[in-house]
């Protein structure tokens, strides 16, 4: 089973290209159980893919209560009368709130709240960067997250100097702490993989 967890949306400004309720509803055509939408230094996206699960958990639940109560409507399709072209979701994924936080002195992290805690932590950490930003930026550095890392889940991006951050990370967040690889395509992939 695939789960996305650190997906950014178009609120992640010419990073992301699709909007966050389009990519619930792949999740839910696809069959995943679970995504997260994770922009940079913002939880804008998550309002919109909250609304569109709802929409999609009301259809489904629609779906099988008609089902249930009336079976199919109308007369039996001719067998020899291909069947139309459908996409019928019967699966509500699982909305994870996240976002992938971009420091000025540290790599970018991925981080999940695991508890109400935890997503009022984050949110604290995003107020703090915006605070002390011009508007419309976010101005963080990593101790930021190491003030209000209580109940956060951290997948750390390998970039220059990534170490030293895993090892403070690792000092305050043992067993909530990952390393996200992601492919480059250049044929290198394997050894650097291996290496990190």
């Amino acid at each position: 089973m695939f789960i996305e967890l650190s997906i950014t949306s178009n609120f992640t400004f010419l990073t992301g290209a699709s909007h966050p309720e389009e990519y619930i509803t792949r999740a839910a055509l696809l069959g995943m159980s679970a995504i997260a939408i994770a922009d940079d230094n913002s939880v804008a996206g998550i309002v919109r893919a909250y609304t569109q699960a709802k929409t999609i958990r009301r259809q489904v639940h629609e779906r099988e209560t008609w089902d249930t109560a009336h079976g199919l409507i109308g007369p039996p399709k001719p067998d020899h009368v291909p069947d139309p072209p459908k996409a019928p979701i019967f699966n509500v994924p699982r909305l994870i709130p996240a976002a992938r936080l971009v420091f000025q002195d540290a790599p970018p992290i991925t981080v999940l709240p695991q508890s109400r805690n935890g997503w009022a932590n984050l949110c604290r950490i995003l107020s703090t960067g915006r605070l002390r930003a011009e508007k419309g930026q976010c101005d963080l550095t990593l101790s930021d997250l190491l003030d209000r890392h209580d109940d956060l889940h951290c997948i750390l991006w390998p970039q220059d100097n990534w170490q030293a951050t895993a090892k403070r990370l690792r000092q305050l967040c043992d067993g909530r702490i990952h390393i996200g690889l992601h492919p480059h395509y250049d044929g290198r992939d394997t050894q650097r993989f291996e290496r990190i």
